[in-house]
């Protein structure tokens, strides 16, 4: 169990919202605030640790 970075995608692939170091087995609402689409969760302080901010655009793909 561990602090969540939750980043908020919309549909033009852009981040809208950040949510730094969501706090564990928390029962908060930590909406994004702006429309989202997507909801990318990773570890916390990794989203500034790698130069994520809003309007970031976001790329992935399913094939493997």
């Amino acid at each position: 169990i561990v602090p969540l970075d939750i980043i908020y995608i919309n549909s033009d692939n852009e981040v809208v919202s950040i949510q730094a170091n969501a706090e564990p087995l928390s029962m908060e609402s930590l909406p994004s605030g702006q429309p989202a689409s997507y909801v990318l969760e990773i570890y916390g302080g990794e989203a500034a640790a790698q130069g994520i901010s809003i309007g970031t655009k976001v790329y992935w793909s399913d094939k493997l």
